[in-house]
């Protein structure tokens, strides 16, 4: 098979928007930008981006690379149609998850069909989708003469995992001797073999996965309203509670930031310890009050009250929550971890 193009030039030839479109799914690309292609792409098939990008991918995603690794890497047909029947999908479900691969820089067209991005198939691990090593000239077929249990040994290994241990019985080791000699099994060393890659893609019947990973339907669970917004209520009131408790303290112990900047370890446990809450919770209301503008630090690296803060503390407690949710709204803290 023979591939026209390179990661490069498909890189190259995409429009501005589909760059851009790269960089939203790829954040860390942006940062620092990109002086040329060249540290774009470099940058793109590092291993530490790679495995970023992996990491926002669903099973279904995961399993179209994977799918693509092994038929490239056994000459298989890279085609869309020959990866849907690869992994047991349907080529239309497929289509969606395909066209999100190439948005984010993990697939790249070329004449003969597609491939995955440099960098890719290692960090996928040695043994994707439970397939073993390539070796050149492993045979796909099973003669009809092979010995008694040489075709259960293939069947235990075709699935996953591929490296098996060399039984001691004296049968099994004629077994497993016979299929290394018919290039059906490879010798990792003296207690080990291993099932070779295209010839597991053989005893599969030509597809990688069992069955196309499908996320799980789920329908909504209805709530009642009154409670959510009871909980809702207690959680606004609470916030108001922990950052006036703060603003007091900090009113007649206002805390010195390090050198650095940020609080000293100290000085966050002995928050957490006065508001009752975890070091992280500690953090959190920390954060928000100077989000809000309600602390500010001085000449002498103390933290000091904002003249807005004696205003905020005489609101009525809806108003305070409306100004603190404000800023929770536009900090940048991923509030979910």
């Amino acid at each position: 098979m023979v591939r026209m193009g390179t990661y490069r030039a498909d890189i190259a030839a995409r429009s501005d928007h589909e760059l851009l479109t790269l960089l939203r799914l790829r954040p860390d690309l942006a940062t620092p930008a990109p002086a040329s292609l060249a540290v774009l792409v470099a940058h793109a098939t590092s291993r530490a981006s790679v495995l970023k990008a992996l990491s926002t991918l669903n099973g279904a995603q995961l399993q179209i690379l994977e799918a693509a690794t092994i038929l490239a890497s056994t000459g298989a047909d890279p085609s869309p149609a020959a990866l849907a029947a690869a992994i047991s999908g349907d080529s239309g479900t497929a289509l969606p998850d395909l066209y999100m691969l190439w948005d984010i820089g993990l697939l790249w067209r070329h004449d003969a069909g597609l491939a995955v991005s440099p960098g890719v198939p290692e960090c996928l691990g040695p043994f994707p989708a439970g397939f073993g090593p390539v070796v050149p000239g492993a045979a796909t077929t099973v003669p009809g003469d092979a010995p008694r249990g040489s075709r259960s040994i293939l069947d235990a290994l075709a699935w996953g995992p591929p490296v098996g241990e060399i039984p001691t019985a004296p049968g099994g080791r004629t077994a497993i001797q016979w299929l290394i000699t018919h290039h059906l099994l490879t010798e990792v060393d003296p207690r080990h073999v291993a099932l070779p890659r295209s010839t597991a893609l053989a005893l599969r019947g030509g597809r990688t996965h069992h069955a196309a990973s499908v996320p799980p339907r789920t329908e909504p669970t209805p709530r009642d309203l009154p409670p959510l917004n009871t909980l809702a209520a207690l959680s606004a009131e609470s916030a108001v509670r922990l950052v006036t408790h703060l603003l007091h303290d900090w009113h007649d112990n206002p805390p010195v930031t390090l050198r650095a900047g940020g609080l000293g370890v100290r000085e966050l446990r002995r928050i957490a310890t006065l508001l009752e809450v975890t070091e992280a919770a500690a953090a959190s209301v920390v954060e928000l009050t100077g989000e809000a503008g309600l602390v500010a630090v001085g000449d002498n690296t103390a933290i000091r009250l904002d003249p807005s803060a004696d205003e905020w503390l005489s609101l009525p407690v809806a108003r305070q929550w409306s100004l603190l949710m404000r800023a929770w709204a536009r900090s940048t803290r991923a509030a979910w971890v």
